[in-house]
């Protein structure tokens, strides 16, 4: 990390570890996943986001509810649904593309810029939800409820979602199922943020998002 990004880094680590650290913890005690890891990819994955709020006095369901993201628009996605014409194709995709419009609407509200430009064109959505940004692209796999219930203002709902999904990368990497180093872990948290086919093995940890440039 730069000495710029690190302590934006570590500050959002402490608040959300305050905010939520004891739910993950019980969620996850059970499980290969310790809760650092657990809110790190959190971090990676929507820190950008929350960091324009969480200094107002929001509930539970309303900062969850707001961590929303993936501003590209259709026609710039490569994964499906690459255009509002193939979501509302879908079973249940009316209902999703109303959830996103408004969850969309309501970020904008309150934090302006990109997002309210975005929110200008009423085609547009949010193409992905909770901390650790699940893609809209699971309409086809997984259903509709989870966006069109808009169930991501749930912390629970959204960490049984994402242990379904990060255990899918530790299968997927090899990894065992106790006593990760934190190499494997940061291996696995990779291989959540490129996708289930985007991970490399031979790259390691070279993929991923970039965050001023480093991987």
């Amino acid at each position: 990390m730069t000495q710029h990004y690190e302590p934006w880094a570590r500050a959002r680590i402490r608040y959300f570890y305050n905010r939520f650290g004891s739910q993950i913890r019980q969620r996850f005690e059970q499980t290969p996943f310790p809760v650092s890891m657990i809110v790190g990819v959190a971090i990676e994955e929507t820190g950008y986001i929350w960091n324009a709020f969480e200094k107002r006095n929001l509930s539970d369901e309303q900062f969850l509810g707001l961590i929303v993201g993936d501003s590209y628009g259709f026609g710039v996605r490569t994964r499906w649904p690459t255009s509002k014409a193939q979501l509302l194709s879908e079973t249940g995709g009316k209902d999703v593309f109303d959830a996103m419009r408004q969850a969309l609407e309501e970020r904008a509200a309150l934090v302006g810029g990109h997002t309210a430009q975005y929110a200008r064109n009423p085609n547009n959505i949010m193409m992905a939800c909770g901390p650790w940004q699940y893609d809209l692209g699971f309409v086809r796999w997984a259903g509709p409820e989870f966006f069109a219930e808009r169930k991501w203002r749930s912390l629970e709902q959204c960490m049984a979602v994402f242990h379904k999904e990060i255990e899918k990368r530790r299968k997927a990497t090899k990894m065992p199922v106790r006593n990760l180093s934190r190499y494997q872990m940061a291996l696995i948290a990779t291989a959540y943020n490129t996708g289930a086919t985007g991970f490399k093995p031979a790259r390691g940890l070279n993929q991923g998002n970039r965050t001023q440039g480093r991987w």
